[in-house]
């Protein structure tokens, strides 16, 4: 049994050990210069967030390439208005469109598979209004549009509906 100040001095040496152990451990990833898996930002307006996540990753290009076709599924299943956050931040959706035309798409399309009447969701959410004034193709999913796909070589799943 150790008494209260030797508890004290192992458990200060264990934390410094750690710390610097953790330390070496962040300066060898920064070292690297990984790209993260994932980012965190917060507090702040949407496109201070996007540019701040997206200068994590080396910008918008890193998934982005010239003349892609790129598809931004932003989550519009909710009758609600922005204020409720039920849905994507429509200024959001806007700044990500808006950062894929920078990075050389040629053109962004934008849909989601609503869960309440899709006319009303696009409409109250404004994400189908700030999409579309920053040249977004906005539609909404209909289910004649999937077609059931074979998955070539698809050892457990074979085939998939595709929209």
């Amino acid at each position: 049994m150790i008494n209260r100040r030797e508890f004290i001095k192992r458990s200060s040496k264990a934390a410094m050990a750690l710390s610097v152990l953790s330390a070496s451990k962040a300066v060898s990833v920064f070292a690297q210069q990984t790209v993260p898996a994932a980012v965190w930002v917060e507090n702040g307006e949407p496109a201070d967030l996007l540019k701040a996540a997206l200068k994590e990753y080396g910008g918008m290009n890193h998934f982005i390439s010239k003349g892609d076709i790129v598809v931004v599924k932003p989550n519009i299943g909710w009758d609600r208005a922005p204020q409720y956050a039920a849905n994507s931040n429509p200024d959001l959706v806007a700044e990500i469109i808006k950062a894929c035309y920078s990075a050389g798409a040629k053109t962004v399309k934008v849909f989601d598979k609503s869960c309440n009447n899709a006319l009303r969701c696009y409409k109250n959410s404004q994400i189908e209004e700030k999409a579309a004034a920053v040249d977004a193709e906005v539609s909404q999913v209909r289910d004649e549009k999937f077609v059931n796909t074979t998955i070539k070589n698809g050892k457990i799943l074979k085939e998939w509906s595709l929209y």
